[in-house]
């Protein structure tokens, strides 16, 4: 219980600290992706670490519970074009607000991010 409890309060005061966000390019059909302002968080000659919004025009769900938003903090390698999941929380309203949905943290293994995916839409707007 202890564990849990300090991971929301590193959360609170990392995603806290990333209060401004910088609209992505490219987007999804049905999401507008965002990253956190200023420079990502360098942890290899290839690879970086930042935070980012992913804002859905519509309600989607997981496991019957709606949600409208996802904070990620993800670890990119640019040179093998793979990604891993640190932290993802799913929010009930836009932007990140809300009620917290589901929260899962990692880091989970390094994956190719699918065709279509926005995975693969923070991929390409990352690793440029």
């Amino acid at each position: 219980m202890k564990s849990i409890l300090l991971l929301m309060a590193l959360l609170g005061i990392s995603v806290g600290a990333h209060a401004d966000w910088e609209r992505m390019d490219p987007g999804t059909a049905d999401a507008v992706l965002y990253k956190s302002a200023g420079n990502p968080e360098r942890t290899g000659p290839d690879t970086l670490r930042l935070w980012h919004i992913v804002d859905y025009a519509a309600d989607q769900n997981y496991e019957g519970k709606p949600f409208r938003s996802m904070k990620l903090h993800y670890e990119y390698d640019c040179g093998k074009r793979v990604l891993r999941d640190w932290l993802r929380v799913l929010h009930k309203d836009g932007m990140g607000g809300g009620l917290t949905v589901y929260w899962t943290h990692g880091p989970w293994s390094w994956v190719k991010p699918e065709s279509g995916s926005v995975d693969e839409a923070l991929l390409a707007g990352v690793c440029k």
